[in-house]
């Protein structure tokens, strides 16, 4: 699902009724966290965040499968422009 260009402001979290989804981008809006409902997805293998206004990534990101795994189960996460001020999280992969 790619939802770029929507001026997005929030996470919408209508998307978590879709579990099974293995691609999110979200690139170009005014999105400021990453949320918790993040780790509802976990068949993700692609994350896109690019070009928002990320603050926040949510702890639970590292919950998304990890790059140690192979590469048919882990998720590419990219982010730019962000300036994050708390995470605990792995960054599994930013390109």
């Amino acid at each position: 699902i790619l939802i770029q260009r929507n001026h997005l402001r929030n996470f919408p979290t209508e998307l978590t009724i879709f579990q099974s989804l293995e691609r999110l981008g979200l690139g170009s809006n005014e999105l400021g966290r990453i949320p918790d409902e993040i780790a509802q997805f976990r068949n993700l293998v692609w994350l896109d965040f690019t070009h928002n206004r990320i603050s926040h990534v949510s702890d639970r990101l590292g919950e998304l499968p990890r790059r140690h795994q192979p590469p048919t189960q882990r998720t590419e996460l990219r982010i730019s422009r962000w300036d994050v001020e708390s995470s605990n999280s792995e960054i599994i992969m930013i390109k």
